[in-house]
């Protein structure tokens, strides 16, 4: 358990030192940060690539912690992935049908791809990789590690109190927390990174593309984090009930194996 607040605490010193670095460049960057979408997501796009280094680095020299990227049949893992697959179609659909409107030219959309693939393997690496696989290296049960893991990843969403109120940032926590559940399970039944990597980023791509790029925008409502609960207490309950030989696989893989070299 140390070895996960190692983790936790890391993540927030690292979140600590960006914004000790940035706050007082901010005048002199202003313009440059929010001149457009593109430059705004480059300057994310650093920041990410950084922060997995970093962990990376945390992970080889201190936690060695194995991380699982066995094989798993194409088509159960992206049957696993309904979910990414129906908000990837409603968006299409709400684009493409003229319900929703945006100015991203190409070069903006194709960052924000890249930008939301990078946040899928940083926080799947530290909050899936690390954290939850260290809990249930430790010996603590699989429904322990999917709750600890999920709280801790929805806490770092409070540091958008530096730029949105208490209550909606309340609210973007609340509804993180199932969500972080559903790609530690996606984790546990594939025993591979990369599935929860690719549903997160898909998860990413929709909110900074519906949003135009905005990395600080929030569309949680009360009604939204209540049917989030519910769609993912079903889903999360199905596949908790249905992968218990993948949930003792996945315990036993990090028994047995040393760490990987991702």
């Amino acid at each position: 358990m140390k070895k996960v607040w190692l983790v936790f605490g890391s993540l927030v010193a690292f979140f600590a030192l960006e914004r000790l670095v940035l706050i007082p460049l901010k005048p002199s960057l202003n313009e440059w940060i929010n001149g457009s979408v593109t430059k705004n997501m480059f300057v994310q796009f650093l920041i990410e690539l950084i922060m997995l280094l970093a962990f990376i680095g945390l992970n080889r020299r201190f936690i060695q912690q194995k991380i699982l990227m066995e094989f798993y049949p194409y088509v159960k893992g992206f049957g696993l992935m309904w979910y990414s697959w129906l908000i990837l179609a409603t968006t299409y659909i709400a684009f493409s049908s003229g319900l929703k409107q945006n100015h991203l030219g190409l070069s903006a959309i194709l960052l924000i791809l890249i930008v939301a693939l990078l946040v899928g393997i940083t926080e799947e690496y530290i909050f899936r990789g690390l954290i939850l696989g260290r809990l249930v290296s430790s010996g603590r049960s699989v429904l322990v590690a999917l709750i600890v893991s999920s709280t801790l990843f929805a806490c770092t969403h409070f540091i958008n109190l530096l730029h949105n109120s208490l209550y909606n940032v309340s609210l973007q926590v609340l509804y993180a927390i199932p969500l972080g559940a559903f790609l530690g399970l996606l984790y546990l039944k594939s025993n591979n990174i990369l599935y929860p990597i690719l549903a997160h980023a898909i998860q990413d791509f929709a909110a900074f593309f519906i949003s135009g790029g905005k990395m600080d925008s929030t569309s949680a409502t009360p009604n939204s984090v209540l049917q989030i609960y519910i769609l993912f207490g079903i889903i999360i309950l199905a596949y908790y009930l249905t992968g218990k030989k993948q949930l003792v696989r996945f315990a036993n893989r990090l028994e047995t194996e040393k760490i990987s070299h991702v």
